[in-house]
């Protein structure tokens, strides 16, 4: 009986609040003590992180594939774009490139010589593209 009466009184001397990130705790000689709970707060931190991660990703992945015509951009490109912006700027100046060479298949001047512009700036060291440019100015 003791142990129930026990356990209900600790149970009764403490609260979380904070929407469970902090405890309010009664000590034996009535003083309260208000508690951090760390772990919860890493968690928390944790999720938020991953969330905005997706949500940057994904922000990222639309703008290159549907605002800039990027076909061949990929989620998991766009999840690692912070960390190899470099590489990814030389892909796209490639694409650039090829679909200048369409352009230029259709008949389509400006929008290939657009192309073709953008993707050398972007990839500089592609000589093809470079040619293609040179003859075309």
């Amino acid at each position: 009986m003791e142990k129930n009466e026990k356990k209900a009184k600790s149970a009764n001397n403490s609260y979380t609040t904070l929407l469970g990130f902090a405890r309010r705790t009664r000590k034996p000689n009535g003083t309260w003590v208000f508690e951090i709970i760390w772990a919860r707060v890493a968690v928390a931190a944790l999720i938020l992180f991953l969330l905005s991660w997706l949500l940057l990703s994904t922000i990222i992945y639309c703008a290159f594939k549907y605002f800039r015509n990027y076909d061949e951009m990929t989620f998991a490109q766009a999840m690692t774009f912070p960390f190899n912006q470099e590489k990814h700027r030389v892909t796209m100046g490639e694409y650039n490139i090829r679909m200048a060479k369409e352009c230029f298949k259709n008949q389509k001047w400006q929008e290939g010589y657009m192309n073709l512009a953008s993707g050398v700036g972007r990839a500089p060291k592609n000589v093809e593209g470079r040619q293609m440019l040179a003859e075309f100015q």
